[in-house]
């Protein structure tokens, strides 16, 4: 017994079978949110497809694009915009998962990458709280990994287009949902990263900009209210989204569309009472740590991405303006679930070293037993109840 647990295994032996489970956990994990994605459209769900339906039949309003083309595209084939949603929110999914393996795949060192794996608060959030994943986020989530993709091809210099590309696109999903101009400084970091700031590249970036910009701008100024919500549940009629009219727009009950008419007001006064009734400062940072803890493996990429000044403070921006967001709106996790996936993307951009030497078998046991209790013990609810403990709720 002695000499077995004095045995050790080869940390490339370990490697080799994380890349060999990769494929077929990201495969399942996809699956499983194809189906919730499915149940969410069966039940008619008023946050996770009510937000995607938010359209344009009552005037151009925030949030309203890809609701639009949504219920053209439904109109057009002669189907539920619900079933729409869930196409949508299907391929975004895939695309997201193909691109960040395709990524993971070109790493080293896939053991410095098991807690973002397994973490419950990055690649399966959806899974377990299925009422805030599905959100308009996989819009960047999806667009962001093809940009890293990109970015760590052999010769990156010709795919400087399509990043210019995906910037240039990028007020397409502010006008889907205002809040993704906070985390529109991630993808320039990977252009940056990725090609430096020259002169005539920082004008460039500039016009680029300009739109998105203007989309949250945009955004802003058309806010909605509630002649416009009535508006989009009429043309939502026979469905669950048309319901629901008589409750406040600040009642969990109304749904997303009900929302726009909703001010900052609103917000503020939800967030100020979920931090007395649902213990918000106590246990949201006990989330974050929990989510950062899956980074640690990874500093070697972060201190890497931080030689990048102009990195540091691009994402350091995001961070710390969307705390705005943390103050008129409750969906705290929401937000930190969108940093997480943000930062794992951009660790992507740095090649891991191979790895060498070797583990006991028991430490490899011990440590074993710590990963599975990491993914399996918590996870990060999006909004209400915070308490992030499964054994406490």
């Amino acid at each position: 017994m002695q000499m077995a647990l004095s045995r050790t295994i080869p940390f490339d032996r370990l490697d080799r079978f994380i890349r060999l489970v990769l494929p077929v956990g990201l495969a399942g994990v996809w699956l499983w949110t194809a189906y919730g994605a499915l149940t969410l459209y069966q039940q008619e769900n008023i946050w996770g497809v009510g937000d995607w339906l938010i359209n344009y039949q009552g005037g151009f309003v925030r949030r309203g694009l890809s609701g639009e083309a949504i219920y053209r595209v439904a109109s057009g084939l002669g189907v539920g915009p619900g079933a729409v949603v869930a196409a949508v929110q299907i391929a975004l999914y895939a695309v997201f998962y193909l691109f960040a393996y395709l990524s993971l795949r070109r790493q080293n060192n896939l053991l410095a990458y098991l807690l973002v794996l397994v973490s419950p608060a990055i690649l399966s959030f959806q899974l377990h709280d299925p009422q805030g994943g599905y959100r308009k986020e996989i819009l960047f989530f999806a667009l962001m990994a093809l940009m890293v993709w990109s970015a760590t091809r052999p010769d990156p210099r010709k795919q400087e287009p399509v990043l210019l590309g995906c910037l240039a696109v990028f007020p397409l999903l502010i006008l889907s949902h205002e809040m993704l101009a906070f985390w529109l400084p991630y993808p320039l970091a990977v252009y940056v990263y990725t090609f430096g700031l020259s002169r005539r590249r920082a004008i460039m970036l500039f016009a680029i900009l300009s739109g998105s910009l203007l989309a949250f701008a945009l955004s802003v100024y058309f806010h909605g209210d509630q002649d416009i919500v009535s508006a989009i549940r009429d043309s939502l009629a026979g469905t669950r989204f048309a319901q629901n009219r008589g409750l406040p727009v600040s009642s969990p009950q109304a749904g997303a569309i009900a929302w726009l008419a909703a001010d900052p007001v609103h917000g503020k006064a939800l967030v100020q009472a979920y931090i007395l009734i649902r213990g918000y400062l106590v246990y949201y940072p006990q989330s974050a740590v929990l989510t950062l803890i899956a980074f640690v493996p990874l500093t070697r990429h972060f201190k890497q991405l931080a030689t990048s000044r102009m990195v540091m403070f691009l994402v350091l921006s995001s961070i710390l303006t969307s705390l705005m967001l943390f103050v008129v709106a409750a969906d705290w996790g929401r937000f930190i679930y969108t940093h997480a996936v943000a930062l794992f993307l951009l660790s992507l951009l740095v090649p891991s070293s191979p790895v060498h030497g070797s583990v006991r078998i028991w430490v490899a046991g011990i440590t074993l037993v710590l990963v599975i209790g990491y993914a399996g013990l918590w996870f990060l609810p999006h909004s209400g109840n915070a308490n992030p403990y499964l054994v406490l709720r």
